[in-house]
């Protein structure tokens, strides 16, 4: 017997700011939202009741929820936008324009953009952890996780990537 078990707590926030970029002369000004998380995680359940500990599930999200918090998010492969780092500095450069900003505030991404579909692709990816012959979930007895993420801090729109065993 399979069962979903649905996160959607209050504190599965993160604050960040970011830019969409659209192409190599057209970006969106630097602004930032206040993004909901939710998890949809689904599995056997075991003889316990239970698909596996809500707080093992919880804690891992929020521990990668927290990585983005109050950080400028920024893509590492996005091919309109150069980012290069050193001492302590990232330089952002977009259509011949500029940011230097300290290391600290910046989390540089391996995405190619920063919107909500591959925010919910990065978190799914992480959470998961694939590895050659499995992966944390398969681990922990998961046979699909679904992260949905929001930009109006859920009040509106979502974006949701999907994951499942193969």
């Amino acid at each position: 017997r399979f069962a979903t078990i649905e996160m959607s707590k209050e504190r599965l926030k993160f604050n960040a700011a970011h830019v969409t970029v659209f192409s190599a002369t057209e970006r969106e000004r630097l602004h930032g939202h206040t993004h909901a998380v939710k998890g949809l995680f689904t599995g056997v359940v075991g003889s316990d009741g239970m698909v596996m500990d809500y707080k093992v599930l919880y804690d891992r999200l929020q521990a990668l929820i927290d990585q983005l918090d109050e950080r400028y998010l920024v893509p590492q492969f996005s091919p309109h936008m150069q980012v290069k780092q050193e001492k302590g500095r990232v330089l952002i450069t977009h259509n011949n324009e500029t940011q230097d900003l300290p290391a600290s505030d910046v989390l540089v991404l391996p995405v190619s953009n920063v919107t909500l579909e591959e925010l919910s692709s990065l978190l799914v990816d992480r959470l998961v952890q694939p590895r050659e012959g499995g992966s944390w979930a398969v681990d922990n007895g998961l046979v699909s996780v679904e992260i949905k993420v929001s930009s109006d801090g859920g009040r509106g729109s979502w974006a949701s990537s999907l994951w499942n065993a193969e």
